[in-house]
């Protein structure tokens, strides 16, 4: 919640009322925010071994590619809308290589 306001907070300034709704930047920088949030969680998830946190991770991570595809998408046209999709496309199957890698390396 504290991060959703201070990013809120630095693309809105004082006025953190919903009613204004969501500059385009702010809305990529939650995206942002929550991709590197789930990256760090998988990472701590990694070396800790726990898979209680690699499941948070993934949560979180799926919840992000579901705003974008949900959200982010709507707003964009054409070669932005194309470019976002990959990186994020290439973004998630990186991840999902390091679980699979984590995982394989926490059955042995």
């Amino acid at each position: 919640v504290w991060t959703f306001l201070a990013v809120r907070r630095f693309w809105q300034g004082d006025d953190l009322r919903l009613s204004q709704g969501f500059a385009p930047g702010e809305v990529t920088t939650h995206t942002v925010v929550m991709l590197a949030a789930g990256g760090v969680l998988l990472w701590q998830a990694l070396a800790r071994r726990s898979a209680g946190l690699r499941r948070l991770a993934l949560a979180v991570l799926g919840a992000t590619a579901a705003k974008v595809f949900l959200w982010d998408a709507a707003g964009l046209v054409g070669l932005a809308r194309v470019s976002s999709f990959l990186l994020l496309g290439l973004a998630l199957a990186g991840l999902a290589w390091l679980d699979r890698w984590a995982s394989a390396r926490a059955a042995r």
